[in-house]
Formats: structure tokens, C-alpha cells, sequence
């Protein structure tokens, strides 16, 4: 069976203290089929400096108004082309590089009719 592909969509907001945490997890990622998709609100902090750095490595990324971090995500998720949408926030990142790994067999293992998939999430405080 094909490995599913993985979209993760992260959505920002005038983030430079967290943003490049969040996409270097995203990017170091083992799992061999994910793409990161980066939707910016318009920031005016240097978070559109952090995301230009990252332009190779991003599959999509957008600068454009928006209501809040649901538009973004929609935004996002209309980009995307994996089999599954992970939406990170700016200010989380995947705790191991194989993070995706380790989620991809439960992923295809899901019954068709489930759409979403919740996994245990720990919380730091850094």
C-alpha cells in the first residue's frame, strides 16, 4: 500500500519568535511523502522575512489578509494536495522527526468515512 501523503498547513500572524521551530520540525520530518504549505496574514514583524527563506522548501506559501487562523488553514487546505491535512500552528512543532512516521500506518488504516484524525498532544511549556 502507498504511503498517504500529508499536507501540513501552517497558518501565521506576526510570528518570528516561533515560526522557524515550527517549519524546521515540519521540514525534518523522515516521512518521505509531506509537503508544508505556509499561509500568512499580513504580518509586519519579519515572520514574511522568515518565510522567504524557507521558499524552496515550501510547497505553497501565500501573503494575504484574512479574518483569522480558520481562513487561513481554509486557505491552506484548498493548496493542498496530500491525503491528509495536518494543520499546525505557528507556535507548535512536531516533537520528533518521526512524528509523520509514526502517525502515517494509523493513517492507512482509517476507514474510509473518517476524516479526521486526532493524535495526543503534550504540552511545554518552554
Amino acid at each position: 500500500m502507498k504511503s498517504p501523503k500529508i499536507s501540513i498547513i501552517v497558518p501565521t500572524f506576526n510570528s518570528t519568535s516561533t515560526l522557524a521551530r515550527c517549519l524546521d520540525s515540519a521540514l525534518s520530518q523522515n516521512y518521505p511523502e509531506v509537503e508544508l504549505i505556509v499561509i500568512d496574514g499580513q504580518s509586519s514583524d519579519g515572520t514574511v522575512e522568515i518565510i522567504k527563506s524557507y521558499e524552496g522548501k515550501l510547497a505553497y506559501w501565500e501573503l494575504s489578509l484574512d479574518t483569522g487562523v480558520f481562513e487561513a488553514s481554509n486557505k491552506g487546505i484548498k493548496q493542498a494536495r496530500g491525503d491528509w491535512i495536518y494543520c499546525l500552528g505557528f507556535d507548535d512543532y512536531l516533537w520528533s522527526a518521526d512524528t509523520l512516521a509514526q502517525l502515517a500506518p494509523h493513517l492507512e488504516r482509517a476507514h474510509p468515512d473518517h476524516t479526521i484524525v486526532q493524535a495526543k498532544v503534550a504540552l511545554v511549556d518552554t
